[in-house]
């Protein structure tokens, strides 16, 4: 019999971020009363303001600290000072015990090695390392033995000196925090040097930075700044002036101790998030209306009016709903008439979706900020490569930047993956690579194998090795291979690798400041003919409204719903030629051809008669529906559909119809970014011919200029029903080509392309 191992306990680091250090040093006087007076009074402060806070004390085992010959007396004034409030190891450990009653953390500053064992002996939390002692290395090797967590102060160091007090720490393994500090007591105001503080994070940022302070205590203005400067760790010298006992000009008072709480947490409000971009939210925004222009008609509009620049104007005030100036573009189409002086409501409107370069624009400011945020600098001569693999108008979901360095013998890029940007699996037959995030968090799968790549991580991706990547937040990486060859990327989806190189990649020097536009523009007729490449499609000619189906047409699913029907019913006992027989019927929608095939189980026998065939068939639709709605929010879609979508939308109301459920196909289409290009998007339960009448009773269209574009019979049977003039599609898995139908071969072909000649 196997026994399961006991599970070590791994301890939770100690946190240093926003903690106080109360610094009592020797202003306890030697007097273990006075010393507990100071303990409960930061203790009762830091519970009023809800604070994280520790006592600090310091250890000196003066026998051997102090030379013999100055034990009796010493010019040295600390010295004295040392001698004078000598407490013992038991007197330390009833403030010691105070301090934990208090709810405070215990630390300590030893300045030699016997007082370490001090520390140990009373079970003291974290170790402060004085500025004096940062370079004693001797007392710095013994800290180390202990792992305890450890904060030293860097005042008068150098930084190789405090390099090498990281790296000392680190190559042990020992928890550690750095405080700025300046050794003048006190500091005058032009001697803070607080924006070291900054320096030291830039230089050092996995190590929590604080402020270890002695300027006059009433001055609460350097705390307040040090907060803003990203201090995780703020330290003060306490005590408590009394009878005989004077505080020095550095060290506070309870009353002034608690003001100076009070301004580091007015800081920390004011200075607010620490992380991500944050607005003042919905009353911000309406605050920023009040004082916007908005869009006025400057002469009475008509309903499916385009609009120019000359139709409107922009004026105060923007009303609540109204299009803001910065909104405008050209092209918005009215819905409603507009009376003259008129306000443009964005529920009367439909916008025009971004033009591909636009969509490239909108990118190249995103990856510049996350180059900034990264502080990745480029040459000033580098060519940018977009990688869109599905289109331009996808590459914020899918594809992305390539940076070239240098192509020899040898290969570097930076590669840049915008947040949640996918690009697509293949590999190479002749290049090696090597990634190795610089910034964000990269997620890869290698051969099937997920991982999670944080900055500093590497991967080797080998010769003719499937790789696929994606980030959620962002991500930054550079790759270092063997030569680059243009010819070496095989992809794994087969519209991809359709594709030429100048098909699914943008190419510009620099950032393209004045190359970019013309460049996409250029690209779209090489593609695959583009709006640009001739006069659109005769069918065009004299219709006011399109209407496309979605599987087959916009997206290559009709593979992805044939495997489901086999998938889903297989569990039934249905054999292949069943469900082929079924599906070559064309009974209907995804109910009818389910609804069929368990009418033929139930025929040969494999559904007994007691089972309830409505329920087997809900469940069975349940579960193709499950299997289709993701795949098909992620498959490829068809061949000049990115672009000619909006093509279309810009020219014509447009309409998507399926016979999906109308909810699956909506939020199908959503995830895909492309609703903003349909006036209205029908699915079942009604049928296609149902829903096309629908249609033109909304607009009020004769049939005759409603143009319908699809690849099946049901889609020609259902135009035909209603007047309606039809298009076909040619689709993979598709036989359908009734004689007397016109054809094209791609969506491009609307706009005036032609079909691309497909790679031998």
């Amino acid at each position: 019999m196997t026994t399961t191992p006991d599970v070590l306990y791994r301890p939770k680091p100690f946190s240093f971020s926003d903690l106080f250090v109360f610094e009592m040093a020797n202003n306890h006087q030697g007097s273990v009363e006075h010393g507990l007076r100071i303990i409960r009074a930061m203790g009762t402060i830091a519970k009023a303001r809800g604070v994280r806070a520790a006592v600090k004390l310091q250890f000196r085992h003066l026998e051997s600290f102090v030379h013999p010959a100055h034990l009796a007396g010493s010019a040295n004034k600390h010295i004295g000072r040392f001698l004078a409030t000598r407490l013992t190891p038991a007197q330390f450990g009833a403030l010691v015990q105070e301090t934990v009653a208090q709810g405070l953390v215990t630390m300590c500053t030893p300045f030699d090695e016997p007082s370490l064992d001090l520390i140990d002996e009373l079970d003291i939390q974290v170790i402060k390392i004085g500025s004096c002692s940062a370079t004693d290395w001797p007392l710095l090797e013994a800290v180390a033995a202990r792992h305890k967590p450890v904060i030293f102060s860097v005042g008068g160091l150098t930084l190789k000196q405090i390099d090498q007090l990281v790296s000392f720490f680190d190559h042990r393994r020992v928890h550690h925090a750095i405080m700025h500090c300046v050794s003048l007591y006190p500091t005058p105001p032009d001697r803070l040097q607080l924006n070291q503080i900054e320096l030291l994070r830039r230089r050092y940022p996995d190590k929590v930075v604080g402020f270890s302070t002695h300027e006059e205590p009433n001055d609460l203005a350097p705390v307040q700044v040090a907060v803003a400067k990203g201090a995780g760790i703020l330290e003060r010298h306490v005590g408590i002036a009394a009878e005989g006992i004077t505080l020095n000009a550095y060290s506070s008072t309870p009353e002034q101790i608690d003001r100076w709480i009070g301004a580091a947490l007015a800081a920390r409000t004011i200075c607010g998030a620490t992380t991500g971009r944050v607005t003042g939210g919905e009353e911000e925004a309406r605050a920023l209306t009040e004082l916007m222009r908005g869009v006025y008609a400057r002469h009475s509009l008509l309903p499916g009016q385009r609009l120019t620049r000359a139709d409107v104007y922009f004026a105060m005030p923007c009303a609540e709903g109204q299009l803001p100036a910065g909104q405008w573009k050209a092209g918005i189409e009215v819905a409603g008439g507009i009376d003259r002086d008129g306000p443009l409501n964005t529920t009367q409107l439909r916008t025009p979706h971004n033009s591909t370069h636009q969509v490239l624009y909108d990118a190249i400011h995103t990856i510049k900020g996350m180059l900034h945020e990264a502080n990745i600098r480029l040459s000033t001569e580098f060519r940018a490569e977009f990688s869109h693999h599905f289109g331009v108008s996808e590459f914020p979901r899918v594809g992305a930047t390539i940076i070239d360095c240098v192509n020899r013998e040898y290969c570097k890029k930076i590669v840049i993956v915008m947040p949640g940007q996918y690009h697509p699996s293949h590999f190479h037959k002749r290049k090696e690579e090597t990634f190795q995030v610089l910034h964000g968090t990269l997620d890869l799968v290698v051969e099937g194998r997920r991982r999670t790549l944080y900055p500093g991580d590497t991967q080797l991706v080998q010769q003719g090795v499937w790789h696929e990547f994606w980030s959620e937040a962002g991500a930054i990486f550079e790759e270092v291979s063997t030569t680059h060859h243009n010819d070496d990327s095989f992809y794994e989806d087969k519209t991809i690798a359709r594709k030429t190189r100048e098909e699914r990649k943008t190419v510009v020097n620099n950032w393209g400041r004045y190359q970019l536009g013309e460049t996409v523009r250029e690209e779209r007729p090489r593609a695959a003919g583009g709006p640009n490449a001739g006069e659109p499609h005769p069918m065009l000619s004299g219709i006011r409204c399109v209407v496309l189906d979605f599987d087959g047409t916009l997206v290559d699913s009709n593979a992805i719903k044939r495997d489901a029907f086999f998938q889903a019913l297989a569990p039934l006992g249905a054999e292949r030629s069943l469900i082929e027989q079924v599906l070559a019927a064309e009974p209907g929608d995804r109910t009818a051809i389910i609804t069929a095939a368990v009418a033929a189980l139930r025929k040969a026998g494999r559904v007994p008669g007691s089972t309830d065939g409505d329920q087997l068939v809900r469940r069975t639709v349940e579960e193709y529906t499950s299997r289709t709605d993701d795949a098909i929010s992620r498959c490829a879609a068809q061949p000049d559909v990115s672009w000619t979508l909006p093509w279309l939308a810009s020219r014509f109301p447009l309409y998507l119809w399926s016979d999906t459920p109308e909810s699956s196909l909506q939020a199908i289409v959503e995830r895909r970014g492309w609703a903003q290009h349909f006036r209205g998007m029908v699915g079942r339960p009604r049928s296609k011919a149902e829903n096309l009448r629908a249609i033109l009773a909304r607009d009020q269209i004769d049939p005759s200029e409603v143009l319908v574009v699809g690849d099946t019979r049901r889609d020609l049977e259902a135009a035909l029903e209603c007047g309606c003039r039809f298009l076909g599609v040619r689709s993979d898995g598709n036989n359908f080509e009734p004689h007397g139908v016109v054809f094209i071969a791609t969506m491009g072909e609307l706009a005036g392309g032609s079909a691309p000649e497909k790679p031998r």
